[in-house]
């Protein structure tokens, strides 16, 4: 092979490996904002659980805002975790 056709070889190879960093880094950074993502939605997840068993217990309390507050935490567990799905799903 030619000097000057290794070296532009050489040349577009070192340019294409610093994108394929910059490329696994932002995946390496996406994959640990979807883990803290994660994180917080096991959070609401137990938070979610422990008002069931707490609604359980205080059968007495008004119902409907319990409901009322189950329903939008569910509701944010849901998404959140749709997101994260998503989010796995385009790597």
């Amino acid at each position: 092979m030619e000097d000057s056709a290794f070296s532009d070889f050489k040349r577009e190879l070192t340019a294409l490996a610093t994108i394929r960093d910059e490329l696994k880094l932002k995946a390496h950074l996406a994959r640990a904002e979807v883990k803290n993502e994660l994180n917080e939605l096991e959070r609401r997840w137990l938070l979610a659980d422990e008002q069931l068993q707490r609604a359980k217990a205080h059968a007495k309390q008004d119902v409907s805002i319990m409901q009322g507050e189950f329903k939008t935490l569910l509701s944010d567990l849901k998404r959140g975790y749709l997101n994260a799905k998503r989010a796995f799903e385009t790597d």
